[in-house]
């Protein structure tokens, strides 16, 4: 007797590029940044949450409103998601008022209505740091988001890059 399984749905995650020539995302300080994050296929969620590190609480929505009592203070105000709803197809994060310690590893998880968990890691491997970075950015500190290299200043104006 042979035994047929269902075939499994399954939707796959992952996270855009933000720059195809050298994938560095380069903003001003306490400007914004999207960590992207989409679907190949319309997903529909029951909740979505982003965290920092795995234990930070970045942002969490949940039957169909924001839930941010639980919401790291140090996010406090400056998260929402793309279009402040998220899409079947965009589950990107906005993180405004960048800042140096905002460096980290960023995990988006999509919980579906089927039960299934999907998530995305911003980022691919890591840069040495301080390689690839031009001229005008000496004295910038590398943190790691993810796999990812984030260069800050602490200074007021300084540059905030984002590089996968």
């Amino acid at each position: 007797m042979t035994t047929h399984l269902a075939p499994r749905r399954t939707h796959r995650i992952h996270c855009q590029h933000l720059s195809a020539r050298h994938n560095i995302l380069v903003g001003e300080a306490r400007q914004s940044v999207v960590l992207p994050c989409f679907a190949d296929l319309p997903v529909i969620t029951s909740r979505v949450e982003w965290l920092c590190n795995d234990t930070r609480e970045v942002h969490l929505f949940r039957n169909k409103r924001n839930h941010l009592d639980y919401q790291d203070k140090h996010y406090k105000g400056r998260t929402s998601l793309f279009d402040h709803e998220p899409s079947p197809l965009n589950f990107s994060l906005r993180l405004s008022d960048i800042q140096v310690s905002d460096g980290g590893k960023y995990k988006c998880s999509i919980f579906t209505n089927t039960k299934q968990k999907l998530e995305c890691f911003v980022g691919a491997k890591p840069r040495q740091p301080g390689f690839g970075f031009g001229k005008g950015l000496e004295g910038l500190r590398p943190l790691k988001i993810g796999s990812t290299m984030f260069t800050g200043s602490s200074k007021s104006g300084g540059v905030s890059q984002l590089g996968i």
